[in-house]
C-alpha cells in the first residue's frame, strides 16, 4: 500500500470537534436564556467542514475497503481512524518537531475475548507515522484483533519530550 497523507483530514476533524463544542456552548447559554446569534454560521461552517471532509477521505475510503475486503465485523470507517489519530496528538501533546519518527498501530475494535474462544477473531488493524508532513497511513490490514487499542513506538527525541512534560506537569 502506498503512504496516505492525512494532515489535511486530522486538521478537519480538529475543526469539526471544536466547532462542535462551540455549538454546545451556545446551546447551553440559550438554555439559560441568553441569546445567542452565530448558531447558523456555526451549523453552515460545519457543513462545509464536513464536506471537505468527505472530498478528501476518497483516498483512504478506497484503501481501507481493499484491506477489508468482503469482512463485514470489526471493521473501521475513515472518521475511527482520524479521530484515533486526533485522540494521539491530544494525549501526548508534544512539539511537531519531537514527534517526527513516532508511528503507531491502532484497533479500533480491540477487546478481550473468553477463553471459550477457540480462536481470535480478526480485526483490521492499520498504521500511521508521523513524518514531516504529519500523520500517515502506511499500511490498513486485517490481523488477530488485540487486546489493547494502541501500540505506540516514540523516537528517543520524543521520549524525552514526553518525559520532560511529565516531569513539570506538578509545577
Amino acid at each position: 500500500m502506498k503512504k496516505i497523507n492525512v494532515k489535511k483530514l486530522v486538521e478537519l476533524k480538529k475543526k469539526e470537534l471544536e466547532n462542535i463544542k462551540q455549538q454546545r456552548q451556545d446551546w447551553e447559554w440559550q438554555m439559560r436564556g441568553y441569546t445567542v446569534t452565530r448558531g447558523e454560521a456555526l451549523a453552515e461552517q460545519l457543513r462545509g467542514i464536513r464536506t471537505e471532509f468527505a472530498a478528501e477521505s476518497v483516498k483512504l475510503f478506497k484503501a481501507i475497503k481493499a484491506a477489508e475486503g468482503r469482512a463485514t465485523a470489526r471493521t473501521i470507517d475513515v472518521n475511527d481512524l482520524i479521530e484515533a489519530l486526533v485522540e494521539i496528538d491530544s494525549y501526548l501533546s508534544i512539539s511537531k518537531k519531537a514527534m517526527k519518527g513516532t508511528t503507531v498501530s491502532i484497533d479500533c475494535n480491540a477487546q478481550k475475548f473468553p477463553s471459550a474462544y477457540k480462536w481470535t477473531p480478526e480485526s483490521t488493524i492499520f498504521y500511521a507515522e508521523f513524518g514531516v508532513s504529519g500523520w500517515s497511513v502506511i499500511e490498513i490490514e486485517r490481523e488477530q484483533s488485540r487486546t489493547k487499542k494502541y501500540r505506540l513506538t516514540m523516537s528517543e527525541t520524543a521520549k524525552a519530550e514526553y518525559l520532560k512534560k511529565a516531569e513539570t506537569l506538578g509545577e
